[in-house]
């Protein structure tokens, strides 16, 4: 015979009992024992519509889904905020393109601190940013 084979699951309460296919006259044995076994595409129809107690003594057989459980994201560790302790310089900061209330809310390492000090003085000059850097470099 080289028809296809359908896997069924066998949904009934006894332990084993053998079913013969009425199309292809083949023996198949299903029970709480045996509750996964192969019958041919003819006999399929037969086997679902099999009812005990009003019940469904089969169905198709359907491949458990695996969940598969993902690990989260670890959270980005937060950077340490500069200190003025803290030699290194921590970004490229254009104080020519900044406003004094910008500049008073950045925060940065003491010699990001003296660059921009520098620049102000060399370029636009601003008195109170001056004077804002300087005490920030002193304290």
């Amino acid at each position: 015979m080289t028809s296809s084979l359908v896997r069924l699951t066998y949904l009934g309460q006894l332990m084993s009992k053998t079913y013969t296919g009425q199309v292809t006259d083949q023996r198949y044995r299903f029970g709480k024992d045996r509750p996964h076994g192969y019958v041919y595409q003819e006999d399929l129809q037969q086997f679902l519509e099999f009812r005990e107690n009003g019940f469904d003594v089969f169905k198709r057989f359907q491949e458990p889904v695996i969940a598969q459980v993902t690990e989260p994201e670890p959270e980005p560790e937060p950077s340490p905020e500069p200190s003025l302790e803290s030699d290194g310089p921590t970004a490229d900061l254009d104080i020519s393109q900044m406003t004094v209330a910008e500049i008073k809310d950045t925060r940065t390492t003491r010699s990001e601190w003296q660059l921009m000090l520098d620049e102000e003085r060399n370029g636009k000059g601003r008195s109170s940013v001056v004077t804002f850097i300087e005490k920030k470099l002193e304290s």
